[in-house]
Formats: structure tokens, C-alpha cells, sequence
């Protein structure tokens, strides 16, 4: 007889939830509206300036423009890779409703929007800290493949089509890679952030898949930050400091950053969002702090996680056969022992004020500091451990394969992961989780069903 596994329940953030037997997951608009149903439409029906549009399939006269619910009569849905939630309808005159929005904002979503969880990033720091560079970088398709590699999880646009986001961030990367050159300082409008949106998925016998969202912040909001402001919904925020603003800057950079802190902190705490928010305190141009004499605390983490080939090519060398706890936390402690000595007050607040977990990484967008102003030459470029922060990240949802071995002998013992697929433990492990149990039952049906499963692809949809 088989010894049955302990399940433990999983955290209030768990990426499988699912608030409704139907299979949509409720979705978050960037205006902060969690949307109870989402609308289907096409390029061909769709504008994006009408005051109003028609529900389908509701009493009210056809107005501007039609626009399907799940709910309207007579459409067929179409399902993508989790069969939960359809990533497109057919109409009743058989027109292909491939465009998702919201009818609250008439944003257009991802087409996995309402199939799965989504993971935030708020990126936060003063102007020209790099937030835009690394945000570009992970961006980069060649990236996602150098994560693939070690990580194991793959990575794909989930816009459809082109939108002003999309193509500003495609050029900020060209010019960077190719020109050399930096991209510009972001403007948005107050409480306006400009996501990259990604759909993932991992498969270690048990697919998980979520949709991840980076949002951009320019430095002048992130000073001011209001209690408004969308970010702060976001569970996960990515403090970016400045190694040059260390090293210059002296008390002066450091009362600025614990400005931005304070006011997030305060405002999350007022929104009842601080228990749950996470942390990670990214130092940007982190080659002004290796290079030349550093730091002796700073020794650790002066080895690259990356390799380059001659031609550019990224590959992961710490997290080559999935993330090393190991490896991250041996940067971490050396991180955190160089801020407790040099910017103490800075690291007292985050120790002291933050109730969920702080990490702290390292990165160098380009590796080398810049010949003059805006530019540099491409001899320059070389990449450090821009994987660590985001592995880490995914690491802890459950989203990426987890090295086994010695490299994890420095991994908490309470290091658990309530992911997408249960329960994960630092070598790697998985337990069969109520998500498993729950598919099974409900969403999707055993394997002896799979005949059943593909005739069923344009079903009527059901709630």
C-alpha cells in the first residue's frame, strides 16, 4: 500500500487558486478592477474610443460595437493548453473572437487572461537606477530562451497583436543590444504603468502555467508614490538601488530610498497589503561595486551566474540544471552583510517594518560602465546575474525546475513552495496537491478521457 502524502496548505498568494467551479480565474485590469467576466471581441469589431458597446445576448438595442461574454447565446468556446477558461469564442455567425477586454476600461488583455493566476512585478526606484534596462532585458525572446535552458520554463508573449507597450520596450531593447545605446527615462501618467506580459508554463509531470506581468514605474512616481497607485496591489515589488548612487551619493541616496519605502510601506500598511507583500532590493550597476577593490563583504558575489559566448549568447552557469538556493542565498547573506555595514539605517527598515520575506540581489545590465553619457560599445556589454532575481522569484512559486543536489545544502529548511502544482520543497520534490486532486475531479478529465477531451475543443460553454 502506498504511504499517502502529507499535503500542506497552501499560502493566501498560490497561483492555482480558483475562484470559480465555472474555471475563470478573475483577472485584474491596469486600472486595478478585478473583472467578473471578461469580453470577447475581434480587430474587425472592436475600437478602442467608443463611450459604450453592446453586451450580446442582453435586452439593450445594439449600440457602437458588439461584444461577447461567455454568457451570450449560441457562442462556442475556444481553449487553449488548460481547458479551463477559453482563450477565444466563435460567434454565432461564425466570426473568431479573438481579442480579450476589459469592459470596464476597454483595455485589451492577454489571451490567457481569466485562464490562470497572474504574477505582478512592480519595479520601483529614483530615474536612471536601470529599471527600463532590466525590464528591456527581460524582455529580450533570446533571454527566455537563455531561462529555458537551466530553468526549465517556457516563456511567450501573450499580447495579441501590436500595442504602444509592446513596441516601445521591443525598440528600448534594439537600441540597446544592437546601438548601444540606453533607453530613455519612462513618463507615465499618474498611476499609469506600462506592462510586458508573458504566459508561463512548467511541466515536471504536472503542467502549471500563470501569466506574468512586469510593470515599469517612473522614478518621479515612485517618490510619490500614491495610496492609489495600482502597484500597490502587486504582491511582489522589486526596490532597484543604484550601486553609483551608493557610492556617490552617500546619505543622500540612501534617505531617498528610504523615502520611497516609508510611503510604500505606509500606504500598504493603511491598505491591509503589507503582510502579503514581498520584497526584493535589486542593486543595479553592481560592476561600480565589484570591480576595483570591493568591498571584502561583497566577495561572494563577485562570480558572474552567467556565461557569454563571443557572439552574445547568455547561458546560465549557477542555475544551468534549475535554481540553486544555494547559490542565492550565498549572494544574499553577503549583500545583506555589506548593507547592514555601510547603509545601516536602509537595511534596519527593510528588517525591521517588512513582515514577509526581503531578498536581495545584484545585477549589471551591462557589466561594465559606459564610455560616455547614454552610449556604450558593445565590447562593454556583459550581463551579471540578471537571471537571479526573477529565477528566484519563479523558484518560489513552484514555476521553474529547482537544482538538486549539493548546491541546495544552504536552502531554509521552511523554504516550502505553494505553487501552481503544490507544495515544493528545496531538492526539488513535489507533493500531490489539492490543485492535482481538484483537476482531476472537476476541470480537466483523467487520461482515460482524453478521446472524449478533443472532440470537445468548440463545446457550448457552461457555467
Amino acid at each position: 500500500m502506498k504511504k499517502k502524502t502529507k499535503v500542506k496548505k497552501p499560502s493566501s498568494f498560490s497561483l492555482w487558486q480558483n475562484n470559480s467551479q465555472s474555471g475563470y480565474v478573475p483577472y485584474i485590469d491596469l486600472k486595478g478592477n478585478e473583472l467578473e467576466d471578461i469580453g470577447f471581441t475581434n480587430e474587425e469589431l472592436f475600437h478602442e474610443k467608443p463611450n459604450d458597446f453592446e453586451i450580446w445576448g442582453t435586452k439593450k438595442e445594439p449600440k457602437k460595437q458588439k461584444i461577447y461574454t461567455v454568457h451570450s447565446p449560441g457562442v462556442k468556446p475556444i481553449y487553449g493548453d488548460n481547458r479551463n477558461f477559453p482563450v477565444a469564442l466563435v460567434s454565432p455567425e461564425g466570426d473568431t473572437l479573438n481579442l480579450k477586454i476589459s469592459m470596464k476600461t476597454k483595455e485589451v488583455l492577454p489571451i490567457y487572461a481569466g485562464t490562470c493566476q497572474t504574477l505582478d512585478i512592480a519595479f520601483l526606484g529614483r530615474p536612471a537606477v536601470g529599471k527600463t534596462t532590466y525590464i528591456s532585458q527581460l524582455s529580450d525572446p533570446a533571454f527566455h530562451e537563455t531561462l529555458s535552458r537551466g530553468l526549465e520554463v517556457s516563456i511567450m508573449e501573450s499580447i495579441f497583436g501590436d500595442t504602444s507597450g509592446k513596441s516601445q520596450y521591443e525598440k528600448f531593447l534594439h537600441d540597446l543590444k544592437y546601438e548601444g545605446v540606453f533607453p530613455p527615462p519612462t513618463v507615465f501618467s499618474p498611476n499609469t504603468i506600462t506592462p510586458n506580459i508573458y504566459y508561463l508554463t512548467y511541466d515536471d509531470g504536472e503542467p502549471r502555467h500563470c501569466l506574468l506581468r512586469l510593470h515599469d514605474l517612473d522614478g518621479e512616481q515612485c517618490l510619490n508614490i500614491g495610496f492609489n497607485n495600482t502597484a500597490l496591489k502587486f504582491k511582489y515589488l522589486y526596490l532597484c538601488v543604484g550601486a553609483d548612487e551608493m557610492l556617490f551619493s552617500g546619505n543622500n541616496g540612501q534617505q531617498y530610498y528610504k523615502k520611497i519605502l516609508s510611503r510604500v510601506l505606509q500606504n500598504l500598511t493603511v491598505k491591509g497589503g503589507l503582510d502579503s507583500c514581498q520584497i526584493m532590493v535589486v542593486i543595479t550597476k553592481a560592476d561600480l561595486l565589484l570591480k576595483n577593490s570591493p568591498d571584502p563583504c561583497l566577495q561572494p558575489v563577485i562570480s558572474n551566474s552567467l556565461d557569454m559566448t563571443a557572439d552574445g549568447e547568455l547561458f546560465l552557469k549557477s542555475n544551468a540544471n534549475g535554481f540553486s538556493y544555494g547559490e542565492f542565498n550565498r549572494h544574499e547573506e553577503a549583500i545583506k552583510k555589506f548593507l547592514q555595514k555601510n547603509y545601516p539605517g536602509f537595511y534596519l527598515m527593510l528588517k525591521t517594518m517588512v513582515p514577509g520575506p526581503v531578498h536581495y540581489s545584484m545585477i549589471a545590465s551591462i557589466g561594465n560602465a559606459p564610455d560616455k553619457g547614454n552610449t556604450f560599445s558593445q565590447s562593454q556589454y556583459e550581463p551579471f546575474c540578471i537571471d537571479m532575481p526573477i529565477a528566484r522569484t519563479l523558484a518560489d512559486l513552484g514555476m521553474c525546475k529547482i537544482a538538486v543536489g549539493e548546491d541546495n545544502t544552504e536552502a531554509p529548511k521552511e523554504e516550502r513552495v505553494s505553487g501552481l502544482g503544490g507544495n515544493r520543497n528545496k531538492n526539488g520534490t513535489s507533493e500531490k496537491s489539492f490543485f492535482r486532486r481538484f483537476k482531476e475531479k472537476i476541470l480537466i478529465h483523467d487520461e482515460d478521457d482524453d478521446e472524449e477531451f478533443e472532440d470537445d475543443t468548440y463545446g457550448e460553454y457552461t457555467r
